[in-house]
């Protein structure tokens, strides 16, 4: 018993009914995707400049908010305390040169590391 209008038959016969190519339509389709693409990659394309921008911004910016921060130390801590220091120059003028001379990243490492070496027993001339 073959029925060829039953969809679970396997005599089932599938028409495909293929709807005609509308040019104008296509045309519109794609001319609109790649404006929408072409708009929203430069869109994107800014904003990551500008993202980009802003990173190498505030590094700059926090380059001098560390010299703030050591200036101010210098200001005021104790003169007991800048004192003590063995080194020539003091830990904290060897950082501002540090930062000067080298940047944020290497610069600030420098420092940290003579902060580490210092102590009451060591000292001596000890420049970037």
């Amino acid at each position: 018993m073959k029925n060829s209008d039953d969809p679970t038959s396997i005599y089932y016969d599938r028409k495909y009914n293929k709807e005609p190519i509308n040019k104008k339509r296509l045309t519109i389709i794609i001319i609109s995707d790649i404006l929408l693409t072409t708009i929203v990659y430069l869109i994107f394309h800014k904003l990551l400049y500008i993202f980009l921008f802003n990173i190498i911004y505030y590094l700059f910016l926090l380059k001098y908010v560390l010299i703030f921060i050591v200036k101010m130390y210098q200001k005021i801590a104790p003169i007991s305390i800048r004192e003590k220091c063995r080194f020539e120059p003091s830990c904290s003028n060897y950082m501002l040169q540090c930062l000067e001379k080298y940047g944020l990243f290497k610069g600030f490492k420098k420092g940290i590391n003579r902060l580490k070496r210092c102590n009451i027993n060591g000292g001596g001339y000890d420049y970037p």
